[in-house]
């Protein structure tokens, strides 16, 4: 996952490698789960005054808490399983999440206002066993790691899909969606600006500069 409103994926192959060093399995694809967007029941947010004073639910998770106190708003955190509930009784006025799951939880039911902030973005990586994966002769590992690759790139383009027709849904049942220019999203960054000096302290610079480069 990136850093809070950025525009840039990970760079899987650092993430990777990583994380198959440490866990023993074998890493196939990263599957889009989708960029985060803020709705809210309120008012339109274009700037990061328009979210002082809004309760916006999240994930607990600190990254997200800290991003949204930065951004004016107040963090109300609740395990998705609370969502709608706390939306419905009005413990939070707002939450993000991708457009897929806006739809599906029936969260655009409570919250009318919808912004395109894209300010997470979000992967499911596919993996398995890696110790059966290096029993394969190298024929059988090429053919494993190929359908990896073309899973990947079939589901990535389905997302594109599947994002574009939850949009029109969601505006047919009468959310009005907001798009950024790139000056308001240049706004919203400079105000989580400090997230990203906090983690380039414990990630290392290089680390993050290697990630940005990878995505761009």
């Amino acid at each position: 996952m990136d850093l809070a409103f950025t525009s840039d994926e990970s760079g899987s192959s650092i993430t990777a490698y990583h994380f198959e060093a440490a866990s023993g399995l074998k890493h196939l694809g990263y599957w889009e789960n989708g960029f985060r967007h803020l709705s809210n029941a309120r008012r339109p947010v274009r700037s990061p005054a328009d979210l002082v004073g809004l309760r916006i639910r999240l994930q607990p998770n600190a990254l997200h808490q800290r991003a949204f106190r930065l951004l004016g708003a107040e963090p109300v955190l609740t395990d998705v399983a609370d969502l709608v509930e706390a939306l419905r009784v009005g413990r939070a006025d707002g939450q993000e999440n991708p457009l897929d799951n806006i739809w599906t939880y029936g969260v655009y039911r409570y919250t009318k206002h919808l912004t395109l902030t894209s300010h997470l973005y979000g992967v499911r990586g596919m993996y398995l066993n890696r110790a059966w994966f290096d029993r394969l002769d190298s024929m059988l590992r090429a053919v494993v790691a190929e359908a990896g690759r073309q899973a990947t790139a079939e589901q990535r383009a389905l997302a594109v899909t599947r994002d574009a027709a939850m949009r029109a849904k969601l505006e047919q049942h009468g959310v009005e969606v907001v798009d950024l220019s790139p000056d308001e999203l240049d706004a919203f960054r400079q105000r989580v600006r400090p997230l990203y000096a906090e983690a380039a302290q414990t990630l290392g610079l290089d680390l993050l500069d290697r990630v940005r480069a990878a995505s761009a």
